[in-house]
């Protein structure tokens, strides 16, 4: 893929949807990338009971209208599961930024100059 620079994927632990007697877990996970043409974008996917729901993140609002207009055919790409909602907005992270704050504890640093 020569238009992917970079990109990794975080899978949240499953949890429960909060109501006791339902025993429903939800699965998420985000997938982070730099595209030459596209910039940064995010993906979140969330898959519970309902369906599964989309939301993508693009760099500014420009692109994330350019890839808005792809929404259909991605609707029926999608036939397995029901498709809840596909959401589209800017401002997407840095995926390295991002990374960063995943793997590096809140009031940590990443290098420890303490001598």
């Amino acid at each position: 893929l020569p238009f992917l620079e970079q990109g990794y994927l975080v899978v949240e632990r499953d949890r429960q949807d909060g109501s006791a007697d339902s025993g429903q877990i939800d699965s998420r996970f985000s997938l982070y990338l730099t595209m030459s043409d596209l910039g940064n974008l995010q993906v979140d996917f969330l898959h519970g009971r309902e369906g599964l729901f989309i939301r993508f993140r693009a760099s500014d609002k420009k692109t994330a209208d350019f890839i808005a207009g792809w929404s259909e055919e991605l609707h029926a790409a999608i036939k397995d599961v029901p498709l809840v909602s596909i959401a589209f907005s800017g401002e997407a992270p840095d995926p390295v930024n991002e990374l960063i704050k995943q793997v590096v504890p809140e009031g940590s640093a990443m290098l420890d100059t303490k001598v």
